[in-house]
């Protein structure tokens, strides 16, 4: 049996509660009380999102070619850290809806975000399946004056 094929069974024994992982907390994340799938963000991109990606044509150099741009190191980019998480917990979720919970995921989380983050603005730009490239610092950002904040009752600055 291939690589692929064998960590494929893996995440489908994880899905259908045969996996023996260690016990953890329920996570409020989940709904009605089911533990997540996975413990964490990284579990899930090493199990899930490039299993997805590996049927998609990945950049072999920095902006030469077709296909997406992708980072090993995914978690050196902010921006794809936080979009990884988001997909995640939505991930968890979704996959407890038995009717068209899936499809709304892929719909309205994984595609966008798969375009957003290795489009060719997206912060895997200057990366390519062999090379990191860090992350491009944030943009300057002055501070709002208190006469803009007060008009947000949650943002008003201390009396």
């Amino acid at each position: 049996m291939s690589q692929s094929l064998m960590r494929f069974d893996e995440v489908l024994a994880r899905l259908s509660g045969e996996h023996d992982g260690p016990g953890e907390e329920p996570d409020p994340m989940v709904a009605d009380g089911a533990e997540p799938v996975y413990r964490n963000v990284d579990e899930w991109v090493r199990d899930v999102f490039v299993l997805l990606l590996g049927d998609l044509k990945i950049r072999t150099e920095v902006g030469r070619g077709d296909g997406l741009n992708w980072c090993p190191r995914w978690w050196g980019h902010p921006l794809a850290l936080d979009r990884m998480e988001s997909l995640w917990r939505a991930w968890e979720v979704l996959r407890l809806d038995p009717g068209t919970g899936m499809s709304v995921w892929y719909r309205d989380h994984f595609a966008p975000a798969l375009a957003d983050l290795t489009g060719d603005d997206g912060p895997f730009r200057r990366c390519d399946k062999n090379r990191h490239s860090d992350a491009i610092p944030a943009a300057p950002a002055v501070p709002a004056p208190d006469a803009v904040l007060s008009r947000f009752a949650d943002k008003a600055p201390p009396a």
